[in-house]
């Protein structure tokens, strides 16, 4: 029985790592409430308390624009160069798009207390997905011919066994 190595390939999908954007976010939060309530009753420690919430929000804007400059040059880098035999692939994430889902994607997951995570996840996984396309230069027939080849069920189980995964 051939076997092509589009079957040998685990079906694993790219899951960002968690973040702890939403626990600073909501730790935040907590501060602006803390000091608005201290300010209502009179404590004069309750404007530094709330300055310090405010400190940790454009803290955590600043990453989140950063990390959004820096993911997105990096991953058009990546795509624009990388080559399939003579197909090429073109990557036009924009940092500006992609720090609006990234911020909308922390405050939704804030402010549902982490259930909203998953979602964002498929949301900014789509957003990568769609921003990237492949270039053909010519059949893609000859990338199919070319991947069909004999494996054993030895081999294939091999690395089951060991849960070896093969990945970007």
């Amino acid at each position: 029985m051939k076997t092509t190595s589009a079957q040998l390939v685990r079906e694993h999908y790219f899951v960002p790592q968690p973040s702890l954007y939403p626990v600073i976010l909501s730790g935040s939060m907590f501060l602006l409430a803390l000091g608005f309530i201290q300010l209502i009753n009179g404590y004069s420690r309750g404007q530094w308390v709330m300055l310090g919430g405010v400190a940790v929000i454009i803290y955590v804007l600043a990453i989140v624009v950063v990390q959004s400059i820096t993911t997105a040059r990096i991953q058009n880098t990546v795509w624009n160069t990388t080559r399939l035999g003579s197909h090429g692939f073109i990557s036009e994430i924009s940092w500006f798009k992609l720090f609006g889902i990234t911020l909308t994607n922390l405050v939704a997951t804030v402010l549902t207390i982490g259930l909203f995570r998953p979602f964002a996840q498929v949301r900014l996984a789509r957003y990568l997905a769609s921003a990237v396309v492949m270039v053909p230069s010519g059949p893609l027939d000859n990338l199919l011919a070319a991947e069909t080849e004999d494996v054993s069920a030895v081999g294939e189980e091999t690395v089951g066994f060991f849960d070896l995964d093969v990945g970007f």
